[in-house]
Order: C-alpha cells, then sequence, then structure tokens
C-alpha cells in the first residue's frame, strides 16, 4: 500500500508539471511558446494590434509589438527572468498603438518574473505587468506571418 502512494504521489507531481509551457528545459520551458499579450499593466491590449512573444530554446524572443516587429534575448533561472538587449523596427506608430508599443516593449525588457498562471496564461512582471495568452494572433498587416 505504501508505494502505492509514493507512485500516485510521483504520477500526481509529474501530471502537475505539465502544461502549456514547451516540455524542454532550456530556459525554463519557454522555448518553443508563443504568445498573444491580452493586457499590459492591467490595461487590455488593441484588439487589432496585439503585441506578440515568440520565445526559442536557444533564447531568442521576437514578435510584434503591435506596429514593429522586434527581437532579442532572453534567459530564465527558476521563476526569474531577463530580457534585452531587444532591437525593433522605426516604423511610424498611430498614437495608441505607438503608447501601447512604448508600454509593452518597456515592461517586456524590464521583466524580472515570469510564471504560468492557472488559466494558462503566461504572466512577465517587473516593470509592469504582461499577460498573453497562448498562441500567436494574426498582427497587423505587413508583420510577420500574416498576409
Amino acid at each position: 500500500m505504501r508505494h502505492r502512494v509514493i507512485l500516485l504521489i510521483g504520477l500526481a507531481a509529474t501530471l502537475a508539471g505539465c502544461s502549456l509551457i514547451g516540455g524542454d528545459t532550456a530556459n525554463g520551458g519557454l522555448g518553443d511558446t508563443s504568445w498573444t499579450v491580452v493586457s499590459i499593466a492591467g490595461q487590455p491590449t488593441i484588439p487589432d494590434a496585439r503585441p506578440t512573444m515568440a520565445f526559442t530554446p536557444e533564447g531568442a524572443v521576437s514578435g510584434s509589438g503591435g506596429c514593429n516587429q522586434y527581437s532579442g534575448s532572453f534567459h530564465t533561472d527558476g521563476d526569474r527572468i531577463t530580457i534585452g538587449p531587444v532591437s525593433s523596427t522605426l516604423m511610424g506608430c498611430e498614437d495608441e498603438r505607438g503608447r501601447q508599443e512604448t508600454a509593452f516593449l518597456a515592461g517586456l525588457q524590464g521583466a524580472t518574473t515570469w510564471r504560468q498562471a492557472q488559466d494558462g496564461n503566461l504572466v512577465l512582471e517587473g516593470a509592469g505587468e504582461i499577460v498573453a495568452q497562448p498562441g500567436l494572433a494574426e498582427g497587423p498587416p505587413g508583420a510577420m506571418g500574416s498576409d
């Protein structure tokens, strides 16, 4: 009976570790995941200009800021995350989109912790909270991956 309890506890721990975060352990399992940002500092993102984030196992992050494309590096250590430096294209953005992109890139580069919430969303905290849903939304016209 004792062996069954230990086995069940081990199985439960293994299943609890399964989530939407990538199955690899490189960079905390964020590698090979992609996200669409739904809020920045508690404010919902513009529906047709939602920033995106795609993380690679090699430690690169890239996507759309809602107007411009960006890319940079990232590294995790437990629940800690370091992002940057980040570079981006320099297209002129409308006022609202420009403000959102500035807030997003500041929050992204200022992120110090990360976690996956119970609802499956990715939460980055530090210079402002970024909440993102799994998967990439179609970006603005001319963005990577959109036609």
